[in-house]
């Protein structure tokens, strides 16, 4: 899996950063990328990483090293966000994804890597778009059906164990993605069948059951505390307005999606490894 990763990655970049020459004499789909290129680096750390020759921190500390020496900082932070959003959408395991969450966990850790108004280059711009906004299930549906329900599912997985391991250290940074949990559930849980929404319940299903297998607990808590107290919302599905619900997460809500997890789990358009998910989903709630 790892190889096949690295050969991809190796391959888009090659088309954009191909050995010197290449690019107006050979065609872009048989390129190669250059090995002396920041972008070859790169690929070589996630390698390294996932084959655990490295830890996040040092990875951390390799990429910051590729990067802020460049002049083309903000390509290369590009580049790297490319590798890392494919590496999210790839991998199913949940040791890789941890090695994910804690990678960009350390990205986020040096003084100032993090900063609203100046972002200083000594350090790593942890807050591009992998923090900042998630895919969204929109992306996901052109892809083949089960193709899209796994992709889909890394990625919230990704973020329930990102969420669950460093949102104490990193509060305003990782803490308040949490109500990708409560957006998930709501899609998944929430809407009749026949609807828009519905008729993808095969694709939302396996991302709202990794946030309740992999975060349970930090979830409910969210669900408990609520964020400055006041309570969480998300946008309420025609299923949960018909018993007079509304768009707070609350404890009754989420009574709802318990009973909602093992009536679908009944459902004629469920497999039954799905079936299995949706079961241990349910009891974990």
């Amino acid at each position: 899996m790892v190889e096949e990763y690295v050969r991809e990655q190796r391959a888009w970049l090659g088309q954009l950063y191909p050995k010197h020459g290449d690019r107006f004499v050979v065609p872009p789909t048989e390129r190669v990328l250059d090995p002396q290129s920041p972008q070859w680096h790169i690929v070589q750390i996630f390698q390294d990483l996932f084959e655990s020759e490295i830890e996040g921190g040092e990875a951390a500390q390799r990429l910051a090293d590729v990067i802020l020496p460049s002049k083309d900082t903000q390509i290369l932070y590009d580049n790297l966000w490319g590798c890392f959003f494919h590496a999210v959408e790839s991998f199913s395991d949940v040791q890789t994804l941890t090695t994910l969450s804690d990678l960009l966990a350390s990205l986020a850790s040096p003084p100032n890597a993090v900063n609203d108004e100046v972002i200083e280059q000594t350090t790593m711009q942890a807050d591009s778009s992998i923090v900042a906004t998630s895919p969204g299930h929109n992306q996901y549906p052109w892809h083949p059906p089960k193709l899209a329900a796994r992709k889909w599912k890394n990625m919230n997985a990704f973020l329930a164990i990102l969420i669950r391991d460093h949102a104490t250290i990193s509060p305003n940074l990782f803490g308040n993605r949490i109500w990708h949990a409560f957006d998930t559930l709501a899609i998944a849980l929430e809407h009749p069948s026949k609807s828009r929404l519905g008729r993808n319940m095969i694709l939302h299903l396996p991302a709202a059951c990794a946030w309740i297998c992999l975060a349970r607990d930090t979830v409910w808590e969210a669900v408990e505390v609520g964020e400055e107290e006041r309570r969480w919302t998300a946008s309420a599905g025609q299923l949960w307005r018909d018993r007079d619900g509304t768009n707070i997460v609350d404890e009754r809500r989420w009574a709802f999606w318990k009973w909602r997890l093992e009536d679908v789990r009944e459902g004629s358009r469920i497999d039954g490894e799905l079936a299995d998910t949706l079961l241990q989903a349910s009891k974990l709630l």
